[in-house]
């Protein structure tokens, strides 16, 4: 795994400091990679919050409510046309690629 603020460019490597870090164990590689998708949800939950109730906790006027989370059916017994889930399943998307690399 590879970490670290780069850019590959000259002027970074040789005059800005960047850095860049190759962790080699898994076992600290993928505690990495847990810590930063556990941050990148927090920060996401936290933005969509805002948008919902702005920086001081009162809900915007123009903002709508956030929905609220309820348990669905399984989809043979409610005949929905797609699972929840369906979207980490099709090769072509972010959340396949994410599946794949954080399940490993």
């Amino acid at each position: 795994m590879f970490t670290g603020s780069t850019n590959f460019a000259p002027s970074g490597e040789a005059g800005n400091g960047d850095q860049l870090i190759m962790i080699d164990d898994p076992t600290i590689a993928t505690a990495y990679a847990i810590e930063g998708v556990r941050v990148f949800d927090h920060l996401r939950f936290r933005d969509r919050m805002r948008g919902a109730f702005g920086a001081k906790g009162q809900r915007l006027a123009n903002a709508t409510a956030p929905k609220e989370i309820t348990l669905q059916k399984p989809t043979a017994i409610s005949g929905a046309d797609d699972a929840w889930f369906d979207r980490f399943y099709k090769p072509d998307s972010q959340a396949f690629r994410d599946r794949v690399v954080f399940s490993s």
